[in-house]
C-alpha cells in the first residue's frame, strides 16, 4: 500500500498541480526585483548598495534554508517530492509542516512511511497541511495593512523612532516566537516539558549571535555582520546534536 501511494505523490499529475505553485514564487521574485530595481533609480541608491543588502539577504537566510532543507529531505520520502516542494516554497514552515502530515496520518490511523500509509491518509496530509496553512495567509492579510499605515505615517513625520520600534518588535517576535517552541522541543508549551539539549541550543545560538554582533561592531567587521545569523544557527544545530 506504501509503494502505492508513493506511486501516486510523485507522480506526472501532482508534479503538473504543483508546479504553478512552486513557480508563482519565482515570479514574485521576479516582480520584487522589477520594484527593486524601479526605486533604485528613483532614490538614487548606488550599486553598491544594492549589492550589499542582496548579499546579506542571501546569507541570512543561509541558515534557516538549512534547516528547511533538511526537513524537506524526511518529508520526501513521506509524502513525495512535488507537495513538499509546493509547501516548503510558499510557506517555508518546516516544523509545521512535519507536524501536520504526521497529525493527519494519526488520525487517517496510520503514521508516515508505515507500511499502511493509503492514498487516503495521503489525502489527509494534503488537506491538513494546505487547509491549517490558510491562517498564515489570512493574519497577515489582516494586520500587514495598519502596520504598513503606521510605518507611512512615522516616515512622513520624521519619526525615526517609531520606525526602529515597529522593525526590532518585528524581528524579536519572529524569533522569539521559534526560540521559545523550542525550549519544549517543538511539540510542547513552553510551560509544560523543557528539554535540556534544546535550551543548550537556544542558549548557545542566542549568545553566539550576541558576541558576533558586539565583535564585528568593535572590530568593524563586515563580514561577520552580515554571516552572524547563519553562523549562530549553525552553531545552535550543532550543539543540539553533542547535548542530545
Amino acid at each position: 500500500m506504501l509503494e502505492e501511494t508513493m506511486k501516486i505523490a510523485n507522480s506526472l499529475e501532482m508534479w503538473l498541480c504543483c508546479a504553478p505553485l512552486v513557480l508563482l514564487v519565482f515570479v514574485q521574485a521576479w516582480i520584487f526585483w522589477r520594484l527593486g530595481m524601479k526605486y533604485k533609480t528613483e532614490f538614487r541608491i548606488s550599486s553598491a548598495d544594492v549589492s550589499s543588502s542582496m548579499r546579506a539577504g542571501i546569507i541570512s537566510t543561509l541558515g534557516p534554508a538549512l534547516s528547511i532543507f533538511v526537513v524537506g529531505l524526511g518529508l520526501i520520502t513521506s509524502i513525495g517530492g512535488p507537495l513538499t516542494l509546493s509547501r516548503l516554497s510558499v510557506v517555508g514552515n518546516s516544523m509545521y509542516e512535519s507536524f501536520s502530515a504526521q497529525f493527519a496520518a494519526q488520525a487517517a490511523g496510520t503514521a508516515l512511511g508505515a507500511p499502511d500509509f493509503s492514498p487516503q491518509a495521503f489525502t489527509a496530509c494534503i488537506f491538513a497541511m494546505n487547509l491549517g496553512g490558510i491562517a498564515m495567509l489570512v493574519l497577515p492579510l489582516i494586520f500587514i495593512r495598519p502596520v504598513s499605515m503606521a510605518t507611512t505615517k512615522a516616515a512622513q513625520r520624521g519619526n525615526s523612532l517609531v520606525l526602529r520600534v515597529l522593525g526590532i518588535s518585528a524581528a524579536l517576535g519572529s524569533f522569539g516566537y521559534t526560540s521559545l517552541n523550542y525550549f519544549g522541543g517543538s511539540k510542547n508549551t513552553l510551560f509544560t516539558e523543557l528539554q535540556p539539549k534544546y535550551i543548550v541550543s537556544v542558549l548557545l545560538g542566542a549568545t553566539s549571535m550576541a558576541c558576533f554582533t558586539i565583535l564585528a561592531k568593535k572590530k568593524n567587521i563586515k563580514w561577520l555582520r552580515e554571516w552572524a545569523l547563519a553562523f549562530a544557527i549553525l552553531i545552535g544545530a550543532i550543539a543540539t546534536v553533542f547535548v542530545g
